[in-house]
């Protein structure tokens, strides 16, 4: 995937150049995504992406990113850098073959190097960190997990796209992780998705509620408020049969839950 400016110099010697490698390219088993970041900035020519396309013959699909898969990405290299350059293209991302991000570029990049990279696809990530620049050689410190880079990536996304943290969070935990770690994440992830499903409720996004509701008892079934909650969502929707489940699972994991108790007896009521 690339980002591009049709204003941009190296932008366009980037495309042509891909253009004019589509053979070798697609040998390599590639793709190559090109996203205009045009429409993102304010007076800028919105129609020289489209005439950079045509006029380099551009073999691949392209398209025009969104503000918010810029944001996104914008996060991503801010929880990757200790040092994050601004947000300027031409900057890509290569993918592996299970669409897992692999490398970053930032600035122009060559076919040359991204078939050289596509070679080392495949190895462990040892051997990936003994290749990395700028210190290539041996490493002695011992090696991030790939649970705790998930969790470290998490961070920035915190206070602007909650949702967000908690997809990299749920990677962290369906990681190998000791069980005092899983139970950590296990809590933050279904804790998480609890309270953007009690903030969907309460602005009557329901089936956004109900997707959230669903994801922390998937983590958390041992959740009686939660099911309570989902109940409660279930039985203003009319479905009381499904409703009645969630309330009954509620009262067997806390028997004193006192709102689950009149709720089932609500929907048992309007059942008859």
């Amino acid at each position: 995937i690339t980002l591009f400016s049709g204003t941009c110099e190296s932008c366009t010697e980037e495309l042509h150049e891909f253009a004019r490698d589509e053979e070798r390219i697609k040998a390599a088993g590639l793709e190559v995504l090109a996203l205009s970041v045009d429409k993102l900035v304010a007076g800028s020519d919105h129609l020289a992406a489209g005439k950079l396309i045509t006029t380099s013959k551009f073999p691949f699909p392209s398209g025009t990113i969104t503000l918010l898969s810029a944001d996104h990405l914008r996060f991503l290299l801010k929880s990757l850098y200790d040092f994050p350059a601004s947000f300027s293209v031409p900057i890509s991302l290569l993918l592996d073959e299970e669409r897992c991000l692999f490398a970053i570029y930032r600035g122009r990049v060559s076919t040359d190097l991204i078939l050289h990279d596509v070679a080392f696809s495949k190895a462990n990530d040892n051997q990936l960190r003994d290749l990395s620049v700028p210190f290539p050689g041996s490493w002695f410190t011992p090696l991030i997990t790939p649970s705790e880079l998930a969790e470290f990536i998490a961070n920035p996304f915190h206070s602007t796209f909650p949702d967000q943290r908690l997809r990299y969070l749920e990677h962290a935990l369906a990681s190998p992780n000791s069980k005092i770690r899983s139970a950590r994440l296990k809590g933050i992830v279904s804790e998480g998705y609890y309270q953007l499903a009690l903030q969907e409720y309460s602005k009557g996004s329901n089936s956004k509620a109900a997707a959230y509701y669903k994801k922390t008892l998937a983590i958390n079934p041992s959740n009686s408020d939660a099911l309570t909650d989902f109940g409660a969502l279930l039985g203003n929707q009319g479905k009381f049969n499904e409703a009645e489940a969630q309330f009954r699972m509620a009262l067997e994991l806390d028997p004193d839950n006192q709102l689950a108790k009149k709720n089932l007896e609500l929907v048992i009521q309007r059942q008859r």
